[in-house]
């Protein structure tokens, strides 16, 4: 199975693993999900988990957006 969902999404596979470098993103068999492992220090670990990877996607994007968001400089005032 692995094989062959590796073999319908090469595309977005490839520009997922070039766009969020930082994440380890694999597909597991069973249950059937795609998984991105972040490890930002030695004992913290994000973990997302998708049914496909148009999902993953997005959850990776919400994901960044709220990392912005956390570490962003208030505006002076």
């Amino acid at each position: 199975m692995y094989h062959e969902v590796m073999n319908y999404f090469p595309a977005g596979l490839a520009g997922l693993l070039q766009e969020y470098t930082r994440w380890q993103i694999e597909y597991q068999d069973d249950p059937p999900a795609w998984v991105a492992v972040r490890r930002p220090t030695p004992t913290r670990i994000h973990v997302l988990v998708a049914h496909d990877l148009p999902d993953l996607r997005s959850k990776l994007a919400k994901r960044r957006g709220q990392h912005c968001r956390a570490h962003r400089q208030p505006d002076p005032q």
